[in-house]
């Protein structure tokens, strides 16, 4: 994965001082001796900011994240497919319980001839809220939590949080090995859902469909996944839809039809 990032990368931005720095700090994670990253994610068009993900990773060092970005410096600025981005790093910007802070801020300007329209500012407005592309990340011994969205309370949930309690997402889980390289669980279902009417309702695009048409469209958490176990000379992949998932597509494709009449 770092591999292929750094290719990404090269390729994507021009700039050989930047380049330099990201190269560096990837090379940075690849010399972890080992690593284990959990992620998590849900768009909640409800909220003002309608992106909730968190992030908790283990490496060894403990200090491989914190070396990492340091590696980047204060202030970044590149383009990429025309669209200019800076990350700003503030260290030791907040106190949550006892825990030091720190703010990784990633500004997006968009050029004219390529959202002429807007949309995608009004989307991303409403994915990140006022205060943008904001990371809140806290170093606890050999652990990193990283949050976006949800402010400093999204923080101090992920800095308290309880074992998971989700039955329907715990059920998933089970389905799958228990020691695994690779794993991805999602409610597409849900997802696809709350995707849509938080573009319904920022008016991005001309969608034929309501705001209250959409509130009407729910389906039940369906998980579907994918794991990846390696283990001495075979590897092996192992994917799961369930049900629930394609009757979700049903309705999905029900509910468009009758949209578009």
């Amino acid at each position: 994965l770092l591999s292929w990032s750094t290719k990404m990368m090269t390729g994507m931005i021009p700039d050989a001082d930047v380049q330099q720095r990201m190269q560096q700090s990837l090379a940075i994670i690849g010399e972890a001796t080992s690593a284990t990253v959990a992620l998590g994610g849900s768009i909640l068009p409800e909220e003002d900011t309608a992106l909730r993900y968190f992030g908790i990773s283990r490496f060894d060092p403990a200090s491989t994240i914190r070396d990492a970005i340091a590696a980047l410096g204060d202030e970044l600025e590149y383009e990429v497919a025309g669209i200019r981005q800076g990350i700003r790093i503030e260290q030791d910007a907040e106190e949550i319980d006892g825990h030091s802070v720190h703010l990784y801020h990633v500004d997006q300007e968009f050029p004219e001839g390529l959202d002429p329209l807007g949309a995608q500012q009004a989307i991303n407005d409403r994915l990140y809220g006022e205060d943008g592309i904001t990371q809140r990340l806290v170093y606890r011994d050999d652990t990193v939590l990283q949050t976006m969205g949800g402010g400093t309370e999204g923080m101090k949930q992920l800095i308290n949080a309880p074992q998971w309690s989700d039955e329907s997402l715990l059920a998933a889980r089970k389905r799958f090995p228990e020691r695994a390289c690779f794993l991805v669980i999602a409610d597409l279902p849900t997802f696809i859902i709350n995707m849509g009417r938080l573009m319904v309702e920022s008016g991005a695009l001309p969608l034929p469909v309501s705001a209250d048409s959409m509130a009407d469209l729910t389906v039940p958490r369906s998980y579907a996944g994918v794991s990846v176990t390696v283990e001495p000379e075979q590897l092996q992949a192992r994917t799961v839809v369930p049900l629930g998932t394609f009757q979700a597509v049903v309705r999905f494709a029900a509910f468009a039809q009758q949209a578009s009449r």
